[in-house]
This record gives structure tokens, sequence and C-alpha cells, in this order.
């Protein structure tokens, strides 16, 4: 099979051809879900594994859980 372009992305083979015509971008990877790009990818397993929490903790404002309450001082200069 020849190099082609399928719903915008380029297939190499049957397989490329197959995920593209689902919206899948062959060049993501095999976890790629319909509409994501490599970048999306890279960014979704880059944000689990640099913060260490699930999606739905992140942004929530709490208190330190280690040590004693008012043992810690911020200060902004």
């Amino acid at each position: 099979m020849a190099m082609e372009i399928v719903n915008g992305y380029p297939c190499r083979d049957c397989t490329d051809a197959e995920k593209a015509t689902k919206g899948i971008d062959p060049s993501a990877g095999p976890n790629a879900q319909p509409g994501e790009t490599k970048a999306d990818i890279k960014l979704r397993e880059n944000a689990g594994s640099l913060t260490g929490k699930n999606e739905d903790e992140r942004g929530i404002n709490r208190p330190l859980s280690t040590g004693n309450v008012g043992t810690a001082l911020n200060i902004l200069v």
C-alpha cells in the first residue's frame, strides 16, 4: 500500500488507515484516543507522573499533611 491521506492523517499501511477512519492519529501511538495527537498523549502521561496526584485532586487548596500545624512559614519577599 502506498502512502495515502485518510481523514487528514498520513497512513503508511492498512492498520494506520483503519485508525484514521476512526479519528485516531496513527502516529500518536497505541494508547491514543479519538482526536488525540502525540502532544496530547505526552501531556497526559507527564501530568500524572510529575505531580503524583489524580486529575481530580489537582487545584484543591489544602493544608500540608505532614508535620504539625503552624510549623511551616512561607514568606514572599
